[in-house]
């Protein structure tokens, strides 16, 4: 798969799919050196939509993650988070807005930015975003499950932990 995808991206070098694609690929063979620039070629094109550059940071922050580089991890899961993923805009203009839905993607991307502040040191900025996850995404139970999970990986026994959610 890997030789189709950096032919892929030889063929068509500004497909943000297929950019992506190749740094996926390589990521998950823990090449992160190959895989950031793809992902930057992507995020620092400001002619797509902002879910390809949101797409692009947060796997920027999960290869930077991998390398073990956590304070540069961590400035890439804020940017993440903060360009509110559930809410993209592009150029000014909604991409897509779903009503009445809990931000699931910067729930997620919260968890990650735990992760790594807990591996700064950073418990108490941890904790902080894990209890934002489990108050912004209280419906979504695997989420919170997760979240309580690290909580209580960090001493914080305050909430209790909920049985892991049945698969669908």
């Amino acid at each position: 798969a890997l030789r189709w995808r950096q032919k892929a991206v030889a063929d068509e070098p500004r497909d943000p799919f297929a950019r992506i694609r190749l740094g996926d690929s390589l990521r998950l063979a823990n090449r992160c050196d190959e895989a950031i620039p793809n992902y930057n070629a992507v995020y620092e094109d400001s002619s797509l939509a902002t879910d390809w550059r949101n797409a692009a940071a947060r796997s920027i922050a999960r290869c930077l993650a991998i390398k073990e580089q956590f304070a540069a991890a961590e400035s890439w899961f804020r940017i993440f988070v903060n360009a509110e993923p559930d809410q993209p805009m592009t150029h000014g203009r909604p991409d897509f807005h779903l009503r009445d839905v809990p931000p699931l993607a910067a729930c997620d991307g919260r968890l990650d930015l735990a992760t790594v502040l807990k591996a700064q040191g950073k418990s108490a900025e941890a904790i902080a975003e894990l209890v934002r996850v489990t108050t912004d995404c209280a419906d979504s139970e695997a989420l919170v499950h997760r979240a309580q999970e690290q909580l209580h990986s960090l001493g914080n026994t305050t909430t209790p932990l909920l049985s892991a959610p049945e698969s669908r």
